[in-house]
């Protein structure tokens, strides 16, 4: 105890405690108040809604409702003729009902932040590409690494190693592929003829400055213009 109070005299003294009495879910909680909804202070985290969707259904899943859920309605219909079992279990769909699979090894999220590890991350990571595409499992690391940096920096608590670091993330190339729409495609080339004109612009002002000045056998300098911070070419 001695040592303790003189390592939190000088400093020295790191206070893990507050990091074992808050479970992850209850942080991902905060987060989404705090962060992704509108509050006095901003209008929202930006894609806050879709972090949303994404940290509600980890926190559902860890208390498995979701799975609870579909194999209530499951048993409730399995005497049913199988012509008859698709229609009763479409009566039952609710407006609200996610449209996704339950995920698993997902019960990390029940842990006291200072008991998440990086292998709880992974193993859930492996469970979810089995029903989703790599780059849908790799954004849901991303806003778990969001919770965490959040806690650590903004709630100041703290953890003996991030549980991120050690996380192996999906690979996978992230483009796109798709037409350009005829508007955009106006626009675009609107910018090109715009930008071509200014840079011919300016390469004939810098050729007539030139030719002025080795005409008069003075040198010319390019000095900023004043609208857009072009280089502008004048007689010194």
């Amino acid at each position: 105890m001695k040592q303790v109070e003189a390592g939190r005299a000088k400093g020295l003294f790191v206070d893990y405690t507050a990091a074992a009495r808050v479970t992850l879910s209850e942080l991902a909680r905060e987060y989404i108040e705090a962060v992704c909804k509108p509050t006095k202070r901003h209008d929202g985290h930006k894609g806050g809604d879709v972090e949303i969707n994404r940290l509600e259904a980890m926190i559902a899943d860890s208390r498995g409702e979701w799975a609870v859920e579909l194999k209530r309605r499951a048993d409730a219909v399995a005497n049913l003729p199988q012509a008859e079992r698709a229609v009763a279990l479409s009566k039952m769909r609710r407006r609200t009902d996610p449209k996704r699979v339950p995920m698993h090894n997902v019960e990390f999220m029940q842990k006291t932040f200072a008991q998440v590890t990086a292998e709880d991350i992974n193993d859930f990571i492996e469970n979810l590409l089995d029903s989703v595409a790599r780059a849908t499992a790799d954004r849901y690391v991303d806003v778990l690494s969001q919770v965490i940096n959040w806690a650590i920096k903004k709630k100041g608590l703290k953890v003996a190693i991030h549980p991120v670091d050690g996380v192996t993330r999906p690979r996978y190339r992230n483009e796109r592929d798709r037409r350009v729409g005829a508007d955009e495609e106006q626009r675009l080339l609107s910018a090109l003829v715009a930008e071509d004109s200014r840079r011919y612009a300016r390469t004939c002002a810098r050729y007539e400055a030139q030719e002025s000045a080795r005409a008069s056998g003075r040198r010319c300098r390019a000095t900023a213009c004043p609208g857009d911070g072009s280089a502008v070419y004048r007689p010194c």
